[in-house]
């Protein structure tokens, strides 16, 4: 924060209380008696009015003082929003979002069509147990948040089966993580001011929720000397600056570099949250909010997953959010957060997931269907797997060519982070020798009409947008610097969608150069797992059986990692 802000924040903060120290709403709540005398009550109204303005201008000033001065990772972000706010309707072909390549598993949608032909209704009470409240009884029923009873019967089991100690733990079902139930941890748990504390880079839209709730947010940067992950030792350091914080937002595998952590990782990191809780009182613990959503995604056949929710000690405080729309039954709409008892009646607020979705995803968790979806998972990772080999050498291709032509820049125009991915749906790559380049005659910068060169990745991201219809999300998102030009680029996408968006950004930056021309040779191939087709386009026709073939197998494309060792 600059001087400038800290002055007039400051000001503000000392003269509301003395302007406005008169108006305070309790005196004036018990006015509806006045309604029988106009004078008094045209003066109640006009008292009224000054709260609402007043309200609104302490409002608007945080807003204000915010945008003028803030820290540049909010700034950032808000550039970013405003950027995705601006989207225009052109068809663009999106690397940036992970919404989900493959379809829904084949006992997924025989659950849909159970649950739709079923004689049940989907509003009436379907818990086993009720709850008395007051003089009421409290039914909940199937778009309660609690979830319905088949779903929570198999949430149970199947965490048991991951380590979870189902003594201490209950169960939220929610329409998603950032939509409903961050911000019901937000709301339950915390109280604005409160401190969180983050890693970068990470996932910007929790960074910009959290913003929302004015919550005093600290930000760790981490990178490729820890292999992007972070460490008891820089954990240690968060704590011990920050010791009175609230929550630590903790991605696994992360997003956007897609590193996961092992279970001796996980235990290291337990160790630090255990003991410092130990000091605090059981209502003012750090939390530890664990967004799990890529869990069954592990690009690394070398490793595989652990919550850190099911750490001996982890219970009491964790709040483990899954999402089955991106690896378990895409389409669904349904997320699901494994709170500590002593706290789900504080968090679990407002209304589920439809009935027919949550019928559906507790077919996903029932013990007695984990081999065929272990099956579904191991079809999607291979599938996920080529595609990161395909959009690589895409990558790769592009970079030769313009080094070649132009080989005396210090930094190669297109270069893919060195970090292999373990797990997620997505990897970054860099264009740092591209910053600074002109933009082409005839373009318009969107943020900027008279702008005339690229002096950020976010830049460029509205350049190539606007002139070839390929959308990436800049890494200002995830809280890289603008001049490490980087982006993410998300692998769940058709191949064919991956061919035409690199060709379409090959366009665009032989735009910006236009000595050079660069075309891109790789053809799509068909690649057919168990029931899933890749070639084929999901989002245009109804959902059908696809023909079983033989599947191809691990080693035919990920053979140790091999392909994404050669750069």
């Amino acid at each position: 924060m600059s001087p400038f802000g800290n002055l007039i924040k400051s000001v503000l903060k000392r003269l509301a209380p003395r302007l406005f120290s008169n108006l305070e709403t309790p005196k004036i709540t018990n006015l509806k008696v006045a309604d029988r005398n106009p004078l008094i009550k045209s003066a109640a109204d006009s008292v009224r009015t000054l709260l609402n303005s007043t309200s609104n201008f302490i409002d608007n000033a945080h807003d204000l003082l915010n945008q003028i001065d803030t820290d540049p990772f909010t700034n950032n972000m808000r550039l970013v929003r405003q950027y995705f706010d601006h989207r225009a309707e052109n068809n663009s072909k999106i690397l940036g979002s992970s919404n989900p390549l493959m379809p829904m598993a084949p006992l997924v949608r025989k659950a849909i069509v159970s649950a739709s032909e079923s004689k049940r209704d989907p509003y009436t009470m379907t818990a086993e147990k009720h709850q008395r409240e007051g003089n009421s009884w409290r039914y909940y029923g199937s778009r309660s948040s609690q979830g319905i009873t088949e779903l929570r019967r198999a949430m149970y089991e199947y965490c048991e089966d991951q380590g979870f100690n189902t003594e201490q733990i209950d169960f939220m079902v929610t329409h998603s993580i950032p939509g409903s139930l961050l911000p019901a941890v937000c709301e339950g748990a915390l109280e604005k001011g409160d401190q969180i504390l983050l890693t970068t880079p990470s996932f910007g839209p929790f960074y910009t929720l959290l913003d929302d709730y004015r919550f005093n947010l600290t930000p760790t940067r981490l990178n490729a000397d820890t292999d992007w992950k972070m460490t008891p030792e820089i954990l240690e350091k968060m704590l011990a600056e920050s010791p009175n914080a609230r929550m630590f937002v903790f991605i696994n595998p992360g997003n956007p570099m897609g590193e996961t952590y092992s279970k001796q990782e996980l235990e290291a990191l337990s160790e630090v949250f255990i003991r410092h809780n130990q000091n605090r009182p059981p209502e003012k613990q750090l939390l530890v909010f664990s967004d799990e959503v890529a869990k069954n995604c592990i690009l690394d056949e070398d490793k595989t997953f652990t919550s850190i929710g099911s750490i001996p000690g982890m219970e009491d405080f964790t709040i483990t959010a899954w999402s089955l729309s991106k690896d378990q039954s895409p389409g669904l709409g349904i997320a699901i957060g494994i709170i500590p008892r002593n706290m789900i009646e504080q968090i679990r607020k407002g209304e589920g997931p439809a009935f027919a979705s949550q019928y559906a995803a507790a077919e996903v968790f029932k013990r007695e269907n984990q081999e065929e979806m272990s099956k579904y998972y191991e079809d999607s990772v291979v599938i996920y797997r080529h595609h990161f080999k395909l959009a690589q050498q895409y990558v790769q291709q592009l970079n030769q060519s313009l080094n070649t032509i132009l080989d005396t820049r210090e930094v190669p125009f297109i270069s893919h982070e060195p970090h292999i991915p373990d797990g997620g749906f997505q990897f970054v790559f860099s264009t740092k020798g591209l910053l600074g380049f002109k933009f082409p005659e005839g373009y318009v910068h969107t943020p900027n009409p008279g702008q005339r060169e690229i002096k950020n990745s976010l830049d460029l991201a509205w350049y190539l947008r606007s002139t070839c219809k390929v959308e990436l999300v800049p890494g200002e998102g995830f809280g890289f610097d603008g001049d490490e030009m980087k982006f993410r680029v998300t692998i769940s996408k058709r191949e064919g969608i991956l061919k035409e968006a690199f060709e379409g950004i090959n366009k665009g930056i032989s735009k910006l150069i236009p000595s050079i021309e660069v075309t891109n040779n790789l053809e799509v191939s068909e690649i057919k797992v168990g029931f899933i087709d890749t070639t084929h386009d999901f989002s245009r026709e109804p959902s059908s059986p696809r023909n079983i073939v033989k599947q191809p197998s691990a080693k035919d494309l990920h053979t140790s990692r091999s392909f994404l060792l050669d750069r």
